[in-house]
């Protein structure tokens, strides 16, 4: 198995920011401050949005089946978002968080495969 370096494992400021948004929604919620929920629906639309402008910045030879199920993921998670805050219902955190893990999943497959292919070159 391929080490991974620290360049391989960055986090932006921004997915920084996403977290602690979520982070501290999910407190809130446990807590009974917030109990619609608002500040951790921020933080998986923010989340899902900065997803789709990186997807939208890559260029179009960079845009695998990778890259492209990434998006469909992240896409997913803004319109649940939208679509709960729109007509309401229960609570779909677990489906959001459930996205967020095999998104996560997804994007270290595709870290080790850069990793592998950089030690075999």
């Amino acid at each position: 198995m391929a080490k991974l370096r620290k360049q391989d494992i960055a986090i932006k400021k921004s997915d920084l920011i996403a977290i602690t948004v979520g982070l501290i929604g999910s407190v809130l919620l446990w807590i009974d401050i917030d109990p619609g929920g608002w500040m951790l629906y921020l933080a998986f639309l923010v989340f899902g949005s900065l997803r789709v402008t990186d997807f939208f910045s890559l260029n179009p030879y960079q845009r695998n089946r990778t890259q492209i199920v990434k998006f469909i993921f992240s896409l997913l998670m803004i319109i649940i978002v939208f679509t709960h805050v729109i007509w309401g219902g229960k609570p779909l955190y677990g489906l959001l968080a459930t996205l967020v893990l095999v998104y996560s999943i997804t994007n270290m497959e595709s870290q080790e495969k850069k990793v592998a292919e950089r030690n075999q070159s």
